[in-house]
């Protein structure tokens, strides 16, 4: 027995000009490259139905994340001068940037740490010993 909106979806196909419900999925997921958001927009549905045809048609999805992945943006933020991220106010930057600010936010906690284990590895380094004990 065939589900409910494959029939609708089949005519809905036909009637943007593709023939045949795959085609039509083929070419806005694979070949426009739109989202799953989006293409259930566009066929007034919910996303969970675009992906459950996806499915059943055994098109192959695109990983999750796309050019706004964490790795992604953490690109971003390594590239710019490393004052005006740690300086700026942080949603003022993240919105400048297009990042998160959550993203932002852990992005400069790990910085200061670095720092901070920066200073106290150079205050216990053995070099820094000999200078302290020839300055006494």
């Amino acid at each position: 027995m065939r589900e409910r909106f494959n029939h609708n979806w089949e005519d809905f196909a036909h009637s943007i000009g593709y023939g045949s419900e795959r085609e039509m999925l083929e070419d806005l997921y694979l070949t426009q490259g739109q989202s799953l958001s989006q293409i259930a927009q566009r066929l007034q549905c919910g996303t969970h139905t675009v992906n459950r045809h996806l499915d059943q048609l055994k098109i192959t999805k695109r990983n999750r994340g796309g050019c706004n992945s964490n790795n992604n943006q953490s690109r971003k933020l390594f590239m710019l001068d490393q004052r005006v991220i740690m300086l700026r106010p942080l949603l003022q930057i993240a919105k400048l940037i297009g990042v998160s600010s959550s993203l932002l936010y852990k992005y400069r906690r790990q910085a200061q740490r670095l720092q901070e284990e920066e200073v106290w590895s150079s205050a216990s380094s053995p070099q820094s010993q000999v200078s302290n004990d020839t300055a006494l």
